[in-house]
């Protein structure tokens, strides 16, 4: 039992060691997790879970606050309803994006960081899924008469927590352009992110 706790001590030492990273530092982080991405102003829909996966490097300005920036895939989009070809249809919109987050970190109390940015971002796929009276068929937008915005700009908001090398982070990616252009609503992209990543000190 004693050496359970000097293990568990020794690990939580390295831990916070780590955390408290100096100035001048920088690490690699490896991440991947889920998104629940919507789209508003484009009427009624349901959100698309979506993968997330891609790496961040981080630089220490301070002890205090750091600069990251990363490249992600990401999986983005919504479900909804509609008629085609005058039969009800379900729809699943895939708009698939390499996003490029620029942060700024700031470490308020023991590896808890909050986070604030700009995401450009380029759309990569944009096709639609329906499915009707038990068929299913996949349409890119262009097929449909739609033209997606292949640029994308969002401002990411978040929260994150270093547990040693680990990263939990949660963030919400408020979009500031509309994902496509021949549209009266200027839908935009509305995602919740959550990810778990490793970080490398270099």
């Amino acid at each position: 039992m004693k050496k359970f706790f000097l293990f568990a001590a020794t690990l939580l030492l390295t831990a916070s060691a780590f955390a408290q990273q100096e100035k001048g530092t920088f690490t690699l982080q490896f991440k991947a997790g889920l998104n629940i991405a919507d789209c508003v102003n484009g009427g009624q829909s349901d959100p698309r879970i979506g993968l997330v996966v891609g790496a961040e490097g981080e630089y220490r300005l301070s002890k205090l606050c750091s600069f990251s920036l990363g490249a992600l895939y990401s999986q983005q989009g919504d479900k909804g309803e509609g008629t085609v070809n005058h039969r009800y249809a379900t729809l699943t919109e895939k708009l698939d994006y390499i996003s490029f987050p620029l942060m700024i970190n700031l470490y308020f109390y023991k590896g808890f960081a909050l986070k604030a940015g700009l995401q450009p971002a380029v759309n990569i796929n944009a096709a639609v899924v329906i499915k009707s009276g038990g068929d299913t068929a996949e349409r890119t937008f262009k097929e449909l008469g739609v033209d997606v915005n292949t640029f994308d700009l969002s401002l990411p908001l978040g929260l994150s927590y270093d547990i040693g090398r680990f990263v939990i982070d949660a963030r919400y990616n408020i979009g500031l352009t509309s994902v496509v252009d021949n549209s009266d609503a200027h839908p935009r992209h509305s995602v919740f992110q959550f990810t778990l990543g490793y970080k490398f000190k270099q």
